[in-house]
């Protein structure tokens, strides 16, 4: 998978890097599925992708707004390039957490 997840004792964090599209959609729900209940703070970590597709991003802002429905600390980071912009240009910053 293009993905590592790091857990410790009161954190999570998930970095993405390659291409992540439709192809791994089902294997990322069900690790953000699993996460949604944690109570650890989840950074998801987009800045080493270098593709995603909206199935992808929508994935990440589907687990964003469960965790936030519950109150659970949930960060995402993009970094300068394709993603960024492909999130710039889609207008997602500001749900993904980003300035805008």
């Amino acid at each position: 998978m293009p993905w590592t997840l790091e857990p410790d004792r009161d954190a999570v964090r998930l970095t993405l890097s390659a291409q992540v599209d439709v192809v791994e959609a089902a294997d990322l729900h069900r690790v953000l599925a699993e996460l949604v209940p944690d109570r650890r703070s989840v950074a998801i970590d987009l800045g080493a992708c270098t593709g995603v597709d909206c199935t992808t991003l929508q994935l990440v802002l589907a687990f964003r707004q469960a965790r936030a429905r519950d109150g659970a600390p949930t960060t995402v980071t993009l970094a300068p390039g394709p993603v960024a912009e492909v999130v710039r240009r889609l207008g997602l910053r500001t749900l993904l957490g980003e300035p805008a």
